[in-house]
C-alpha cells in the first residue's frame, strides 16, 4: 500500500517538475512567413552584392584596357615621370621620337636626353609646379635624339599627387615638331636670302593691310626711298596718293591697284612721287594681292624700285636722237 502511494507520489512530482520547464511558445503563422523571407533574403543580398562587385571589378578592367590602348596608340608620346626626373612609364610613340627602347630610357631621367640649354627652364618649372605655383607647364624644347640630332618638341606638363597632397608624378604629353621646325628655318633663310637680294637690287620691300589701310615696311630701302627716318614711320595708302605721288600719276596707281584686287594676279606699274625733302623720284610698283575664298582682298606683298637713274638715262637718250633728227643732213 505504502508503495502504491509511493510510486503516485513520484509520478506526480515528475509531472509537476516538468510543468515547471517554460515551454516556447509556438509562433503565429505571421511570424513563420516574416522569418522564413529574412533567411531568403540573406542569400539572395548576399548574390547580388557578388554580382556589383563583379561588375565593377569589369568595368574596371574595362577602363584600364581602354586607357593602355589609348596609352600605346596615342600619336603623341605619353610618359609618367618620376618627381626626381626619372621616367616611370613611358608609351612606344615617345621611343619612336627619341630613338630609345622602353628599357633604354628607364635607365635614364629626362634631364639626360634635353638639351642643355632648355634644362634649367624645365627644372623650374617642375619646382614651381610641386610647389603649386603652377598648374600646367607648356612649351617647346629640344631633345637629343639617341643618333645624337636634336628633336623639336611641343612638351606638356601636369602634375599628379598623392591623398596627402605630396607630388607623386608628372604626365608629360610630347608631340614631334621638327618638321615644323625645319620648315619654319628653311621659310627664315628664304627670308633672308630675299632680304639680301632686295637689298643688293636696291628694292624696298612692304606688306599693306587692306582692312586697317596700314603697311609694314619690311627692310630699311623703303625709308630710303621715302627719304623717311623710323621715326617718321611708314605710309597708308592715303597718306601715299594724298602727300607724296604726283597728282597726274594717281590715277595710273589707283587704277593698277584696282585691277590687282580683282585679278588676284601680280601686275606692276610706274609712278612718280616727290619725296619729304622734295626730290621727283620714278617708282617701280611689282605687287601681289592676297584674297579670301569669296575673291575680297585682304592684303598686298609689294616691292618698289626706284628707277629713277634709269629715266634720267631714257630721257637723254631720247633727247640726243630728238637732236640728231632736227640736225641738218
Amino acid at each position: 500500500m505504502m508503495g502504491n502511494q509511493r510510486k503516485k507520489l513520484s509520478a506526480t512530482g515528475r509531472d509537476d517538475a516538468q510543468s515547471l520547464i517554460k515551454q516556447p511558445e509556438p509562433l503565429s503563422h505571421g511570424a513563420d512567413e516574416a522569418a522564413c523571407r529574412e533567411l531568403g533574403q540573406r542569400p539572395y543580398d548576399e548574390t547580388q552584392s557578388l554580382r556589383e562587385s563583379q561588375k565593377n571589378i569589369e568595368a574596371l578592367r574595362d577602363s584600364e584596357a581602354r586607357f593602355r590602348g589609348i596609352f600605346e596608340n596615342a600619336a603623341v608620346g605619353i610618359a609618367r615621370v618620376a618627381p626626381d626626373g626619372r621616367w616611370l612609364e613611358v608609351n612606344q610613340r615617345l621611343c619612336d621620337i627619341v630613338g630609345y627602347s622602353r628599357e633604354e630610357l628607364m635607365t635614364k631621367t629626362f634631364g639626360d636626353i634635353t638639351h642643355p640649354g632648355d634644362l634649367e627652364q624645365d627644372l623650374r618649372a617642375m619646382r614651381r609646379m610641386s610647389a603649386g605655383e603652377l598648374d600646367t607647364y607648356l612649351r617647346e624644347k629640344r631633345y637629343y635624339h639617341k643618333n645624337g640630332s636634336v628633336v623639336w618638341v611641343n612638351l606638356t606638363v601636369s602634375l599628379v599627387r598623392r591623398a596627402d597632397g605630396s607630388p607623386d608624378y608628372f604626365v608629360s604629353v610630347i608631340e614631334d615638331i621638327s618638321a615644323r621646325k625645319l620648315a619654319e628655318e628653311k621659310l627664315c633663310e628664304r627670308e633672308e636670302r630675299l632680304l639680301l637680294a632686295s637689298w643688293a637690287a636696291g628694292l624696298g620691300i612692304f606688306e599693306w593691310d587692306l582692312q586697317t589701310d596700314c603697311a609694314i615696311w619690311e627692310n630699311e630701302r623703303m625709308y630710303e626711298i621715302f627719304g623717311h627716318t623710323q621715326a617718321d614711320g611708314t605710309l597708308s595708302k592715303a597718306q601715299l596718293i594724298e602727300r607724296y605721288v604726283r597728282p597726274d600719276d594717281a590715277a595710273t596707281l589707283d587704277r593698277a591697284l584696282t585691277g590687282g584686287m580683282k585679278s588676284g594676279r601680280p601686275f606692276h606699274t610706274v609712278f612718280r612721287i616727290h619725296r619729304k625733302d622734295g626730290a621727283l623720284r620714278w617708282l617701280q610698283l611689282a605687287g601681289n594681292f592676297e584674297l579670301t575664298r569669296d575673291g575680297a582682298p585682304i592684303r598686298m606683298i609689294g616691292m618698289l624700285a626706284d628707277i629713277t637713274e634709269q629715266k634720267r638715262v631714257e630721257e637723254a637718250n631720247l633727247k640726243r636722237v630728238g637732236l640728231r633728227a632736227d640736225a641738218p643732213t
